[in-house]
């Protein structure tokens, strides 16, 4: 009786004989009990029910199934409150990652139990479990100033209202978020530290303007229409000055048929050379305006044309709903016509 079972030791589990009213020897240096024949009545006696229990865990122990064998060997501990199986239990919650629970379970087993064997291995174990619990212990967010009428959301989520003013988060950063009807949210990024509180301050955020017109959009500069209709005024200049040359073209004709009349009939001389010299260079002159004009009125007309088909493509091409535009343009020797609907 005075060695270390093998089998319970080596999973890190004690088992008091003494504990289940079997004798008095300590755990940490017993032997598991040999496992009784199953039978197919259930344990009713609480030492039973507490072998069992603890026979259970055990096997969930060992096939890693830590979150059953704790609640066997809660079972069993509720059965015949052995201080051993606190430790079971301690271990069982440590590999589920209960740093906290397990911590408390070691510092029961140790006050029930202070004269185990392994009470300094236990006491170093515990003093690491409380150094993990502290580092992933939660903190506490308040928001101070709060509305009565206020939502908050953290990371997005709508926290209880009743719990208000003082939130429990986990430790890290986190979204909190304070919404009030007629208002601007308030969002503020907090560092919740293990077993630490952080503090938010509402200050009040700008109103919120209902149904406010949306802002109009900016027109672009129109610049298809302005070039568009300054090629029509310059073409219109051109035609204008066309008209000009014609009428000097016109003129000049007048001079060179007059010149024409005074020479015929009369025998060459001086002077009638001369008169014949001018009519050639009338001619020339008149040849030249005439070119003139017809060239202003091809020129005019051309600007014309290419100033209507911006205006057109503009007008056209507009999203806002306007009438069909409808132009008419006429160009000739001596007429201009331009008429539509833009």
């Amino acid at each position: 009786m005075g060695r270390r079972g093998h089998t319970t030791r080596a999973l890190g589990l004690a088992m008091s004989v003494a504990a289940l009213g079997l004798g008095a020897v300590p755990a940490a240096a017993q032997t598991a009990p040999p496992a009784e024949p199953a039978t197919a009545a259930a344990p009713s006696a609480p030492a039973d029910v507490a072998r069992h229990r603890y026979d259970q865990g055990v096997e969930a122990f060992r096939a890693r199934l830590f979150v059953e064998a704790a609640e066997h060997f809660t079972a069993a501990y509720e059965a015949d409150p052995a201080p051993t199986l606190l430790y079971n239990l301690a271990r069982a919650l440590e590999e589920q990652g209960e740093a906290g629970k397990a911590a408390t379970r070691f510092e029961e087993y140790l006050q029930r139990y202070p004269q185990a064997q392994d009470a300094g291995d236990v006491g170093r174990r515990l003093a690491a479990l409380r150094a993990v619990a502290r580092g992933n212990a939660p903190g506490r967010v308040t928001v101070e100033g709060l509305p009565p009428d206020a939502v908050v959301f953290v990371d997005d989520r709508a926290v209880d209202m009743a719990e208000a003013p003082r939130w429990t988060l986990s430790k890290g950063e986190h979204a909190v978020r304070v919404e009030r009807p007629g208002y601007a949210p308030l969002r503020v990024t907090v560092q919740v530290r293990p077993d630490g509180d952080a503090t938010v301050a509402w200050v009040a955020t700008a109103p919120v303007v209902a149904n406010a017109p949306p802002p109009a959009p900016e027109k672009p500069f129109p610049f298809k229409p302005v070039i568009g209709w300054g090629l029509v005024g310059l073409g219109a200049v051109a035609v204008g000055f066309g008209f000009y040359a014609a009428g000097e073209a016109a003129d000049t004709l007048d001079q060179f048929n007059a010149l024409t009349g005074q020479v015929q009939g009369q025998q060459n001389g001086p002077e009638v050379q001369a008169k014949l010299n001018e009519r050639e260079t009338l001619r020339g002159r008149q040849s030249d305006q005439t070119t003139l004009a017809y060239g202003l009125w091809g020129a005019g007309a051309a600007l014309v044309a290419g100033g209507v088909t911006l205006v057109l493509i503009d007008a056209l091409s507009d999203d806002e709903p306007e009438t069909e535009g409808r132009v008419s343009v006429g160009v000739a020797p001596g007429w201009l016509g331009l008429s539509g609907t833009f």
